[in-house]
């Protein structure tokens, strides 16, 4: 078993096949706390894992839950993280729209489930290779759902939208957002709630703002805490 993740509040491990995380004592909380606090995320995280998965949504594939050792057994995913992806390379550059609306229409099959992820960078997004004997199309694949949450608001699914495109626009790949909004909308516009994804990009524009203006008065501050 090899180690090939350390995280705030789990690790990674690589068996054979099979990927293993194991969320973590935290030696400044109460042990008693701390264990029901880590079998309750534990518990949460592989609950709405199995409720995408059964709604065809691309997400790591639970093969067992060891809740008193706080661990969740999952089939490896062969690919690389989409941050981790050249996005200078022309052969990635051709794939990349594909991808992008891919990802879109994932996040939108997630949010009709009214499953908010929470942490929606391009460090949680997988893009399969493509290695499958019976599937060579290249596959995208949303992990780490630790902090998610299930919610019916906008603001929430408005909000993982915001967190994606600063992270988009960090590593690289702002100019794919307006390709994942595409796939978003296109997959919306399949269902009886074609009408709510309209209604997220109003609450968007709303989050967009407010996040802006909050970068501003940050920088503000920081700019007159130079000066003093």
């Amino acid at each position: 078993m090899e180690l090939i993740a350390k995280g705030a509040e789990s690790n990674l491990y690589k068996d054979g096949e099979i990927l293993i995380k194991e969320r973590i004592k935290k030696e400044y909380r109460i042990s008693e706390i701390d264990e029901k606090l880590r079998k309750k995320r534990t518990l949460g995280e592989s609950k709405i894992l199995k409720k995408l998965k059964n709604e065809k949504v691309n997400v790591p594939d639970i093969v067992k839950v060891d809740e008193q050792n706080f661990k969740i057994f999952m089939k490896f995913i062969d690919g690389n993280l989409m941050k981790d992806i050249d996005v200078e390379n022309d052969k990635d550059k051709d794939d990349l729209t594909g991808i992008a609306k891919q990802l879109g229409r994932q996040i939108a099959k997630m949010h009709c489930l009214n499953v908010t992820h929470n942490d929606l960078t391009t460090s949680n997004i997988i893009i399969s290779n493509g290695n499958d004997e019976e599937n060579k199309e290249k596959k995208v694949y949303i992990i780490d759902f630790g902090l998610s949450f299930t919610s019916q608001r906008d603001e929430d699914k408005a909000t993982d939208l915001v967190v994606l495109e600063h992270s988009l626009n960090a590593t690289g790949f702002g100019f794919l957002f307006e390709d994942v909004i595409t796939g978003y909308k296109e997959e919306y516009e399949k269902t009886e709630l074609s009408q709510k994804a309209a209604q997220i990009f109003k609450r968007f524009k709303a989050v967009k703002k407010r996040v802006r203006y909050f970068e501003e008065e940050t920088e503000k501050t920081e700019k007159i805490e130079e000066n003093v």
